[in-house]
C-alpha cells in the first residue's frame, strides 16, 4: 500500500534519507519555517538511501551530478533542493543504495 511520508531537509551539507521502496518525490515546500520534502512511499518495501543537498540562491553548485527537485522560500532566503545523482556505468542511478 502506498502512503505519503514527510522528511525534513537539512541545511549546510549533503543529507541522506532512507525512503521505503525508493519513493516518488511529490513536493518540496516550507512548513513552520522549515524545509520539508513529501514523498510517496511503499512502507513494506526495503528502504533505499537517497542523498540531497540544499543551495541558497547565488551559492555555487560545484561539480556534483545533481537533479533539481524544487525551490522554497524561508523568510528572506530562497532555497533550492537537489538530489545528488550517482553516475553508474553508462547511465545515472537516481536510486541510491539499500539501507
Amino acid at each position: 500500500m502506498r502512503t505519503i511520508w514527510k522528511f525534513d531537509a537539512k541545511f549546510g551539507e549533503i543529507f541522506s534519507v532512507s525512503i521505503p521502496g525508493g519513493g516518488t518525490i511529490l513536493s518540496f515546500q516550507t512548513q513552520e519555517m522549515k524545509p520539508v520534502l513529501w514523498v510517496e512511499v511503499y512502507p513494506d518495501e526495503k528502504p533505499i538511501i537517497r542523498r540531497f543537498v540544499l543551495f541558497g540562491t547565488g551559492h555555487e553548485l560545484g561539480d556534483m551530478n545533481l537533479f533539481y527537485i524544487g525551490t522554497t522560500q524561508i523568510g528572506p532566503f530562497v532555497w533550492h533542493l537537489y538530489e545528488v545523482i550517482e553516475f553508474v556505468g553508462n547511465g545515472f542511478n537516481r536510486k541510491r543504495r539499500n539501507a
